[in-house]
């Protein structure tokens, strides 16, 4: 029999229902736990996965498999086998070609996949260059940093090079490769003068030669050529601006006008050129194409040149004239003497 009332339902129980609601939803959305086949089988590649990477590693790091991975590279068997003949045949190859310490390290073994896809794949170019860094060198030469080095009767401090950022290969880039290397560099005296210019540097020759070197050992690289065996008739071809680091340029004058030539001479030499006695000709270092190069026609100026020069100023045109001529020695000839009377604004019309 109704009563006609009716009854809320307590506020316990509805949070019982949103509860119990609650869970059954969250149930269903559990994903399914993986099977214990799958969890092994992951472990397993996992394991093998990190095995093989700390095997390239280990292996890739001892002395053998470092020469057994860089000779199979038959783009650099040249290299591989000049450095049997050298002193650091016994230097293991990462030595040199990877920088100290683990980040170096990890570098390198990137950089080793690179170049193994890169020859896999041909993708490289030649020659190739591999650079090693200063503090690979300092590994085992710290010693250079301190004293003197003493070689062929040359003592050289390598502090103010190391301090002025200067790279160990600049100069020592074939102790290792021999004349594998493709850019060879080596300490020759070009390199020395490039600093020891009485500015930068000292030329005192002590200061660095201990006593009178051989010609072959002193005329090497570039000084092969200027001051070899044919000195007399190469010496001519190096860098003349650094002659008188070590030749009073009275020696020269032996034999030549002013050597080097001053900064000026391109606008003076015209004169020189005509007042030289046969032993300063012109010819002994240049010939004579050389002159033809800048001024377009026969230099000096041939007899007879005077009467022809306006078919060559016809052909070339009047901009050779002014390489050593200005416009008034034009006028000063064709006023007086060619056109007498003409107005110069006239004369220009003509030509």
């Amino acid at each position: 029999m109704s009563t006609g009332k009716t009854y809320e339902v307590p506020k316990a129980m509805k949070k019982r229902e949103r509860r119990k609601k609650k869970e059954n939803n969250g149930s269903s959305k559990k994903t399914k736990r993986p099977s214990l086949k799958t969890i092994i089988l992951s472990i397993v590649v996992l394991a093998v996965v990190a095995l093989a990477i700390l095997l390239i590693i280990v292996t890739t790091y001892s002395e053998e498999s470092q020469e057994i991975f860089c000779k199979t590279c038959h783009v650099i068997r040249d290299e591989f086998d000049a450095l049997k003949d050298s002193p650091h045949k016994d230097v293991p190859c990462l030595s040199c070609h990877s920088d100290p310490g683990i980040l170096g390290f990890s570098s390198r073994m990137i950089s080793g996949l690179q170049n193994a896809l890169s020859y896999t794949f041909e993708s490289y170019e030649e020659p190739i260059v591999s650079e090693v860094s200063n503090e690979a060198c300092l590994t085992c030469h710290s010693d250079i940093k301190r004293g003197l080095a003493i070689n062929n009767a040359i003592q050289v401090s390598h502090k103010e090079f190391l301090a002025a950022g200067y790279k160990c290969s600049d100069c020592h880039n074939t102790v290792a490769h021999g004349d594998s290397i493709a850019q060879p560099k080596m300490p020759h005296m070009d390199k020395c003068t490039a600093c020891h210019n009485n500015k930068d540097a000292p030329t005192t020759c002590d200061l660095c030669h201990m006593k009178e070197m051989k010609r072959e050992v002193r005329a090497s690289g570039p000084w092969a050529i200027t001051h070899g065996s044919t000195w007399e008739r190469t010496h001519g071809m190096g860098n003349l601006t650094t002659c008188i680091i070590c030749h009073e340029t009275e020696k020269c004058a032996k034999c030549h006008i002013e050597m080097p030539h001053p900064e000026s001479w391109p606008y003076i030499h015209g004169d020189k050129a005509k007042n030289v006695s046969k032993e300063d000709d012109c010819y002994n270092c240049h010939v004579k194409s050389f002159c033809k190069d800048c001024h377009r026609v026969e230099m000096p100026h041939p007899t007879g040149f005077l009467p022809e020069h306006p078919k060559v100023v016809q052909k070339e045109g009047d901009e050779i004239c002014y390489n050593c001529h200005v416009k008034g020695d034009c006028r000063a000839c064709h006023e007086r003497h060619t056109h007498p009377g003409l107005h110069p604004s006239e004369i220009e019309g003509l030509n």
